[in-house]
C-alpha cells in the first residue's frame, strides 16, 4: 500500500510539473506574440511618420550668391528683351491694380472680385466685394469730374496740388514689384473732394437751367 500510494504521488507530482511547464510555454508564447506585436506597431508608427514627412513641404534651399547672382543675370535677361514692357508696360498694369481694387482689406470679406465663381457666399463677398468696385469707379469718375470743372473755373493750383499728391505715390508704387493697395486708400480723400466739387457744379447747373426754362414762372421782385 505504501508502495503505491508513493507511486501515485510521484505521478502527481509529476503531472503537476508538467502543467506548470505548460502554463509556463504559453506564457512564454504570449509574450513573445505581444513583443511582436508591439515591434510591429512601432515599425508601422515609424513607416507612416516616414510617409508624413514625405508628403510634407520638402526643405527650404538656402540662397546663396550664386543662386542670386543666376537669378539676377535672368532678370537681366528679361529686361532687355523688353525694356517697354518693365518700365512702363508693367508698372500701369500695378497702378491700375493698386487703383481700382477692391480695398476690402480691412473687411472679413477681403478678396478679390474676378473670378466671380470663387467668390465666398458665406461672408457675402459677391454683395460687397462688387459695391466696393463700384464705389472706387464712382469715386474715380466724380473726382476727375471734379478736377475738370475746377480747371475750367480757375482753381489750376488746387488742381495741380492735388495730382501732386497722388499721382507721384501711385507712381512710386507702381514701381514696387509687390506693391499693397492699401497705400493708396488715403489718397481717396482727395477725389472725394474733387467729387464734392462735381456734385455741386452738377446740382448748380440743374438749378440754373430751372431758373432760366421758359416754363418757369419769373422770380418776383423784393
Amino acid at each position: 500500500m505504501a508502495a503505491n500510494q508513493s507511486a501515485d504521488d510521484t505521478s502527481t507530482n509529476s503531472k503537476e510539473a508538467d502543467n506548470s511547464a505548460d502554463s509556463k510555454d504559453e506564457s512564454n508564447d504570449n509574450s513573445a506574440d505581444q513583443s511582436d506585436e508591439s515591434s510591429g506597431e512601432e515599425a508601422d508608427e515609424e513607416d507612416s511618420e516616414t510617409e508624413d514627412e514625405a508628403d510634407g513641404p520638402p526643405p527650404l534651399v538656402a540662397m546663396t550668391q550664386d543662386i542670386d547672382a543666376e537669378f539676377a543675370r535672368l532678370a537681366g535677361e528679361r529686361i532687355a528683351h523688353s525694356r517697354f514692357r518693365y518700365y512702363i508696360s508693367l508698372p500701369a498694369k500695378r497702378a491700375m491694380a493698386l487703383w481700382f481694387d477692391t480695398h476690402s482689406q480691412y473687411y472679413p470679406f477681403d478678396g478679390e472680385l474676378f473670378p466671380l465663381s470663387d467668390l465666398d457666399h458665406t461672408t457675402y463677398q459677391h454683395l460687397w466685394l462688387p459695391l466696393f468696385t463700384f464705389l472706387t469707379w464712382a469715386y474715380t469718375i466724380l473726382g476727375l469730374s471734379g478736377a475738370y470743372f475746377l480747371y475750367r473755373s480757375g482753381g489750376r493750383r488746387w488742381v495741380l496740388l492735388a495730382f501732386l499728391m497722388t499721382i507721384p505715390r501711385v507712381a512710386f508704387f507702381a514701381t514696387i514689384e509687390n506693391p499693397e493697395p492699401r497705400y493708396v486708400i488715403e489718397l481717396f480723400a482727395f477725389t472725394a473732394i474733387l467729387g464734392g466739387i462735381a456734385i455741386a457744379t452738377f446740382t448748380s447747373r440743374s438749378y440754373e437751367t430751372e431758373l432760366i426754362s421758359p416754363d418757369s414762372e419769373p422770380l418776383s421782385e423784393v
